[in-house]
């Protein structure tokens, strides 16, 4: 059995993941920033992985949103937004404008 480290960098943290190498070719990886539960799932194929997340993503997507937390510092922010636009409408811009800027600036 060998045991190889390998660095996996994250914002603001340095992480270690190990992959383990059995006789016979066999191998295993150990995220430790995955919960022991899933654990199992790096061993899917890539495909499937890949699927099982879009499939997530799919369901969270259809959830309302009741009962997800919003920080304070993200309402705070929501609202003094919503104070600015409510003393000066007129500094607001449609989601169309500001796109065709995003795209026109990308060239």
């Amino acid at each position: 059995m060998s045991i190889r480290t390998e660095a996996c960098l994250l914002p603001a943290q340095s992480l270690v993941c190990y992959e383990i190498s059995f006789a016979g070719g066999a191998s295993s990886r150990y995220n430790p920033l995955m919960a022991p539960e899933f654990q199992h799932l790096e061993k899917l194929p890539l495909a499937e992985r890949i699927q099982l997340v879009e499939d997530l993503w799919d369901s969270i997507a259809q959830t309302s949103g009741e009962g997800l937390p919003i920080p304070e510092w993200q309402k705070a922010e929501l609202e003094r937004r919503r104070q600015e636009y409510l003393r000066n409408p007129e500094s607001a811009r449609p989601w169309s404008e500001i796109k065709r800027s995003i795209l026109e600036s990308k060239g």
